[in-house]
């Protein structure tokens, strides 16, 4: 799994990772000093799935744009 969160350079970009026996997978992703989020806002995500043991171009792989509720602290 790899994710990546849009527009690019807001938030750190986590390593692809391999889901676990159960499927899931955590990913921690830390702001940076250019993310500037008031109240609630809409923001979208880049999800991309694959089979690890095929190549990224031309394997069997799945892309998503998630859009989540994120809340300022």
């Amino acid at each position: 799994m790899f994710v990546v969160w849009i527009p690019f350079g807001n938030v750190t970009t986590p390593p692809e990772q391999a889901t676990g026996a159960d499927g899931y997978v955590t990913f921690v992703m830390r702001p940076t000093s250019r993310l500037h989020i008031r109240s609630v806002t809409s923001q979208p995500f880049f999800v991309r799935a694959r089979k690890a043991s095929d190549r990224l171009i031309g394997g069997v792989l799945t892309r998503r744009l998630v859009n989540l509720s994120v809340r300022a602290c």
